[in-house]
């Protein structure tokens, strides 16, 4: 009797397995008839994203597997040295299928080692969808290694209480009102603005260079030219270093000032009634002094009305094993829907269509930084960029430091940039 119930029991046994194998064969040939590959991606993300187990691109990536069965491993790392991790894991023939790059030249500088894959035969599913802008800091020699994901740019902020003690009735609107606005600040006892030195200084530089009608570096030729230091470009620093060394319209710290969260001090103290910056600045100011009553406005207008275009790209290691996994899932980050994605973390999509979204609507402020975005120029794609940059900020310091006039300062760095671009 217990042999019979054995033998039933085996036959049984037998009979779900059978039913379990038939239907994972089933599963499998129904996504090989799909024509869709399965398996699992990693993405190398700033970790700004990650401050929590609970933070939404966590979310984001269970719903992608939950869609598509592909499963995406978030690696976190901070922004200061994801390019140099990428760089090294690259390098060595590893790394993460998809990495997250600053568009200030990072795609530029690992598309020259050949450490990215090019795109251009997929891009042309969503291209047009893209702010051309932002899509063009992925180019390189004519080649598109990367996809814009977010952007941002600089803006004005202002403190409204110091604006009106000092009989300033708006927001400057160009550089003459600026400078009349610092002297009026001036005038109560309180800094017109405070402006970096170092990286963030020629960040800040390169929006006024922008504003005068200076390309900074014409790429439009066979070799990038360095024109920084033309009439145009010397005539926009001679403008922001007289607002201190004529003014007096920025604190003594200004020579020292290398970081952002240096750069907003005196304005979340209220010793300077202005401070130049990106979105990143009304965390900080929330943060610092969550009662300041301030304003946001387009950066005051020289010659044209012009931002300078900041912001993240999304690229493909060469060395991915896993390559149209990693532009599908790049391709699903980049649909209108997960622009919500985006939103969680104050973030502006890099869509076409981002002018025209609920966070937008539901966010005023942000409303600004859209308009600045239609204005907003991107950065001369070039290799070795962010040692061009901070070049800037050193002549920015340079100047106010007694050491040189704007043109032997830009003539100065201009200089050694060629030099760099020379021997890349």
């Amino acid at each position: 009797m217990q042999g019979k119930k054995l033998s039933g029991s085996i036959l049984l046994l037998f009979a779900a397995l059978s039913f379990f194998i038939g239907c994972s064969k089933s599963n499998e040939a129904g996504a090989a008839a799909s024509g869709k590959e399965t398996g699992e991606i990693t993405l190398m993300i700033i970790n700004s994203f990650t401050k929590t187990p609970e933070d939404p691109i966590y979310k984001a990536a269970e719903d992608y597997y939950n869609r598509t069965g592909v499963k995406v491993t978030i690696e976190a790392v901070p922004s200061t040295n994801i390019k140099d991790k990428f760089t090294t894991a690259a390098l060595a023939g590893s790394g993460p299928d998809i990495v997250t790059l600053d568009n200030a030249g990072w795609t530029a500088d690992l598309a020259a080692i050949g450490l990215l894959a090019p795109i251009d035969n997929k891009l042309s599913e969503i291209r047009s969808e893209l702010l051309p802008d932002a899509l063009a800091t992925n180019v390189y020699k004519g080649v598109t290694y990367g996809v814009p994901w977010y952007v941002n740019n600089m803006v004005m902020y202002y403190n409204k209480a110091m604006f009106a003690k000092a009989g300033i009735t708006a927001p400057p609107a160009n550089w003459q009102q600026l400078e009349d606005a610092v002297r009026k600040l001036k005038a109560i006892g309180k800094y017109g603005l405070n402006f970096p030195i170092g990286s963030p200084g020629g960040y800040t530089v390169c929006a006024f260079l922008m504003q005068n009608g200076n390309e900074i570096i014409d790429t439009s030729g066979s070799e990038p030219k360095v024109v920084f230091n033309s009439r145009s470009g010397v005539e926009a620093l001679t403008f922001i270093t007289d607002l201190y060394t004529k003014y007096k319209g920025m604190p003594e710290s200004v020579k020292s000032t290398l970081s952002w969260d240096q750069v907003f001090a005196p304005f979340i103290q209220e010793d300077a009634g202005i401070v130049f910056s990106g979105d990143w600045a009304i965390a900080a100011i929330k943060a610092g002094n969550p009662n300041l009553d301030y304003g946001i406005a387009p950066l005051p207008v020289g010659r044209e009305a012009a931002s300078i275009l900041g912001g993240y790209n999304l690229a493909i290691n060469k060395n991915s094993k896993k390559p149209d996994l990693a532009w599908d899932f790049i391709k699903w980050l980049s649909e209108s829907e997960q622009s919500k994605l985006l939103a969680e973390y104050n973030r502006i999509s890099a869509r076409r269509d981002t002018v025209e979204s609920d966070f937008v609507k539901e966010n005023p402020i942000y409303s600004v930084f859209v308009q600045e975005t239609v204005n907003s120029k991107s950065r001369p794609v070039v290799t070795q960029w962010q040692q061009i940059q901070t070049y800037l900020g050193d002549a920015f310091a340079s100047v106010i430091l007694g050491e040189y006039s704007p043109q032997q300062a830009l003539d100065k760095y201009a200089k050694l940039s060629e030099e760099l671009i020379a021997n890349q």
